[in-house]
């Protein structure tokens, strides 16, 4: 396959317009992709889209909704309507973020105010912001180490008083267990075996 410019290397200045084969190739290409991509665009493209029956409605009522229109759309209109016909209040430029700058002015076609808005967090804010919540985050986590590290010598206190007292009782219960122990092992209790050595 060869590119476009090699393609034409062999052409002169002066018969590169002249009838050729490769335009002819270029103009098929060109009238195919418009054929085909109108028939999509007729036949294919509505299958994909949900029809919606128009509402009517007046300019007015869509300026109300809308803070762009024709007129605050063009910088130099604004101008006009600022310095040279000196509007009270003029058309405002409409720029993303400004809408809460627009004014009511009916003799001027302006319909559309919206005072009310929420201003948006700058870069430097939202950093702020996030560095206090990690603070504070970190803050919560240093007083809960500081109560566990406080409490610990009241729970090793609590500790070793359990072991001691299970190992009390444990002591405490050990001649009786170990009594318990004897009488299973012999079949007879000390009684019976006093009297036995009594009698021989």
């Amino acid at each position: 396959y060869q590119g476009g410019q090699a393609m034409v290397k062999g052409w002169g200045r002066d018969t590169f317009l002249h009838e050729r084969s490769e335009w002819l190739y270029v103009a098929e290409a060109m009238l195919a992709h418009v054929v085909v991509h109108s028939l999509l665009l007729y036949f294919v493209v509505p299958l994909f889209v949900r029809q919606v029956d128009p509402q009517p409605c007046t300019y007015v009522e869509v300026a109300e909704k809308s803070s762009c229109n024709w007129f605050n759309a063009n910088p130099v209109h604004c101008m006009r309507s600022l310095h040279y016909y000196c509007h009270d209040p003029p058309h405002i430029i409409d720029l993303p973020g400004r809408a809460h700058l627009h004014k009511v002015n009916h003799d001027i076609h302006a319909y559309y105010e919206a005072p009310d808005f929420e201003e948006e967090e700058s870069f430097l804010s939202q950093v702020f912001s996030k560095a206090s919540e990690s603070f504070e985050e970190a803050k919560i986590m240093m007083h809960d180490a500081k109560l566990r590290v406080a409490s610990f010598p009241h729970r090793a206190k609590e500790e070793v008083a359990r072991v001691s007292n299970e190992t009390i009782a444990r002591v405490a219960s050990f001649p009786r267990n170990a009594s318990e122990a004897m009488r299973s092992s012999t079949g007879s209790s000390p009684a019976s075996t006093s009297r036995s050595s009594r009698a021989g």
